[in-house]
């Protein structure tokens, strides 16, 4: 009876029982046997439920992994890497993690220089204050910087190039949990391909933009260019064929005449070199470095360019025209200013972008629109189709200031960039 009764509750799955009768006949050695199936069988049972908890558990954490790469993924592909696409992304790996914070530092791919950060917390990481991300990116494996402990440093890389670095403070996973850090390296690798992508989609646009201005600069070149020239000519013509004698009324009119052709070609030209200019993908401060070069050995000055951007960038609609504006200033300082030295400082305050340019020359006439013709007109064309606003006076040198001031995030104009270009023209 107590044999049949045990076998019963084994039936049911309980393997706690135990014969108690073990003696020397036949009922005891079949206790004995019995006892020693019922621990087998709790040993094999208990160990078959540790392995199923432990495949639960990684199905768990699989479909928490899925369900990460399939938030982020989503989020990427649905709307640009703007920062609030971004700093939803980071929410959802944080939810994923259990970090306390997060921030994702982009970085000029050449010097490893901070461009951008994001963060879900404004004083995250409160601790970073070094002037680029070398240290963190590391040798782009996943690890924990020196200077910031507790965090995570997961390089944002695609094809050997790096576009900055995923931060995470006290994450609930560790640098030695080899498939959740593999995750967040693809995490990682899916904003690196956005970003990419991105940005390859912003240089073909620059591209087309500038192809759009080569085209009307070669349209001007043969059209209005070569008839100014003829006039030109023909004035001289005109004064030549003239006799002597003639009311010094008439050489009055030719010599005004001779002087707006000239002054006309020389703006024109002005505005085909304008439009001829080139922007190479790094972005617009190597081109403003450029251009700083060129002027400075156009008009023998000593120019500086203070960038104080931190990495917030600029559409390159905004890039065409800042560049633009600032070469029109330039220009001014060398034909009209007699200055030794020119500043242009860029500088981000409370959402609105801020361009100066100051020299320490003659300053402004009494009316500088008429006296640098078109000069000015095309800069307030410009500044008006960045919704800004262009202000000229005087530098603390004592010589002129330019500064432009305008949203540091505005949509990208609907208007077709030939019409645009022409307008300006």
């Amino acid at each position: 009876r107590e044999l049949l009764g045990l076998a019963d509750r084994v039936r049911r799955g309980d393997f706690i029982g135990r014969a108690e009768h073990v003696g020397r006949d036949e009922l005891g050695v079949l206790a004995q046997a019995f006892n020693a199936m019922a621990e087998d069988l709790s040993k094999m049972y208990a160990d078959l439920e540790s392995r199923v908890e432990a495949q639960t558990h990684a199905l768990r954490r699989s479909n928490r992994s899925l369900e990460l790469l399939y938030a982020t993924t989503r989020r990427l592909n649905e709307a640009p890497p703007t920062a609030a696409t971004l700093t939803a992304v980071l929410a959802e790996v944080e939810r994923y993690t259990g970090a306390r914070g997060s921030s994702l530092c982009l970085v000029d791919a050449q010097s490893l220089k901070l461009q951008q950060k994001i963060s879900t917390h404004p004083d995250f990481p409160e601790r970073c204050r070094k002037p680029d991300c070398g240290s963190c990116v590391g040798d782009g494996s996943s690890s924990e910087p020196a200077h910031l402990p507790q965090t995570l440093s997961v390089p944002v890389q695609e094809l050997g190039e790096y576009y900055g670095v995923l931060l995470l403070e006290a994450p609930g996973i560790g640098v030695d949990d080899a498939t959740q850090v593999q995750l967040l390296e693809t995490v990682a690798r899916h904003i690196a391909s956005t970003l990419r992508a991105t940005r390859q989609e912003v240089s073909k646009r620059r591209l087309a933009l500038l192809e759009e201005r080569n085209v009307i600069a070669r349209e001007l070149h043969d059209s209005l260019a070569q008839q100014l020239s003829y006039l030109k000519i023909q004035v001289s013509r005109l004064q030549s064929a003239l006799p002597d004698g003639q009311p010094a009324a008439v050489g009055e009119i030719l010599a005004e005449l001779r002087e707006g052709l000239s002054s006309a070609y020389r703006e024109l030209r002005e505005l085909l070199t304008t439009f001829r200019i080139t922007m190479e993908e790094a972005g617009l401060q190597p081109a403003l470095a450029k251009a700083l070069k060129e002027f400075a050995t156009r008009g023998n000055l000593e120019t500086a360019l203070d960038d104080r951007l931190d990495g917030h960038p600029l559409s390159p609609h905004q890039e065409i025209h800042v560049l633009q504006i600032v070469r029109e200033a330039l220009s001014n300082i060398v034909h009209h200013a007699r200055a030794r030295t020119a500043r242009v400082t860029l500088a981000h305050v409370d959402g609105r972008m801020q361009v100066t340019i100051e020299d320490d020359g003659v300053g402004l006439s009494d009316n500088p629109e008429r006296e640098r013709h078109y000069g000015l007109t095309i800069m307030r064309e410009r500044t008006r189709s960045l919704h800004g606003e262009l202000q000229l006076g005087r530098s603390t040198h004592g010589g002129t200031r330019v500064a432009l001031d305008f949203p540091a995030t505005h949509a990208e104009p609907p208007t077709d960039t030939s019409a645009e270009e022409s307008l300006h023209v």
